[in-house]
C-alpha cells in the first residue's frame, strides 16, 4: 500500500505524528510519497500494526514499526519484518529497531551495527553481499 491507496488515510491517519506511536518508533511518521506500507489489521479490520519501506539506491530501509500495545507479544512485529522481506526479496535492508522489535529483527537474519540511544541499527545484506 502507498499514500496513493483510497484506503491509506483512512487506516494510517490517526497515527501519523500522535505522540505515543512517535515515542515508540522515535520519530514522526510520515506519509512520505515513494513510501511503501506494510498494514496488518485484525478480525475486525483495525490497524494492530505498520511498517513501511523506503527503497534508494538498491538498499531498502524499514521503517515506522508500529505494533498497538493491545496485539503485542503475538509475533505482529515479526510478520512485518517478513511481509517487507517478501517486498525486497534479495536487496539489502536496514532498519533502526526498538528495543521491542530487536529480537523479531535479529531472528529475520539482520545483524547489530550500532546502538543509537534507546535505538539499534540493524542491517540485512543481499543475496550478492553473503546474504
Amino acid at each position: 500500500m502507498t499514500n496513493a491507496d483510497p484506503r491509506f488515510y483512512r487506516l494510517l491517519g490517526p497515527f501519523l505524528s500522535r505522540r505515543e506511536v512517535v515515542r515508540d518508533v522515535g520519530a514522526p511518521v510520515w506519509d512520505d510519497d515513494g513510501k511503501a506500507w506494510v498494514v496488518i489489521t485484525d478480525d475486525d479490520g483495525h490497524v494492530a500494526g505498520f511498517g513501511a519501506i523506503v527503497s534508494q539506491h538498491g538498499h531498502n530501509r524499514f521503517t515506522s514499526d508500529y505494533v498497538l500495545p493491545a496485539h503485542r507479544g503475538n509475533g505482529l512485529h515479526r510478520t512485518l519484518i517478513r511481509e517487507r522481506l517478501k517486498v525486497t526479496e534479495g536487496t539489502p535492508a536496514m532498519a533502526i529497531a526498538t528495543r521491542e522489535g530487536l529480537r523479531a529483527y535479529l531472528a529475520e537474519g539482520f545483524a547489530p551495527v550500532r546502538e543509537r540511544g534507546r535505538f539499534t541499527e540493524v542491517r540485512r545484506a543481499g543475496k550478492h553481499e553473503g546474504a
